[in-house]
Parts: C-alpha cells; sequence; structure tokens
C-alpha cells in the first residue's frame, strides 16, 4: 500500500509541476500575443491544453508501465 501511494503522489507531483515551471516563459509570450491581438485568452489556453495532452499521456503511461513491471505486483 505504501508503494501505491508513494507512486501516485509522485506521478501527481511531477505532472504538476510541469505548468509551475512553465508559467513565468508562457506569460511573457502571451502578454506580448495579446497585447499585439493575435488571439485571446481562451484559444491560447485551450491549444496549450490539448497540444500536452498526448505527451503527457504517452509519458504517464510509459512510467506506470515500468513501474508496474518492476514492483512484481500481480
Amino acid at each position: 500500500m505504501k508503494f501505491c501511494m508513494g507512486v501516485i503522489v509522485f506521478h501527481t507531483y511531477t505532472q504538476c509541476m510541469v505548468p509551475i515551471l512553465a508559467y513565468p516563459f508562457e506569460v511573457k509570450l502571451l502578454k506580448k500575443e495579446h497585447f499585439n491581438q493575435w488571439y485571446g485568452l481562451c484559444p491560447y489556453y485551450m491549444a496549450l491544453t490539448f497540444s500536452k495532452v498526448p505527451t503527457i499521456t504517452f509519458f504517464s503511461l510509459l512510467y506506470l508501465t515500468i513501474v508496474y513491471a518492476l514492483s512484481g505486483l500481480p
């Protein structure tokens, strides 16, 4: 049980830290592009979210597959 909780906490923490660390760069870019009226906030964040979903899904499944194989759980 401790192993499963550790894996869940690690996986959740690492997935939450990616947007937090990328935020300062994205704010600079968004200010410039929103000021130039290239596009609004909603399309920007929708495109950003949908572009990251395949990568997050792939690496999450890869991580969980490796952890499951190495843990020896049934």
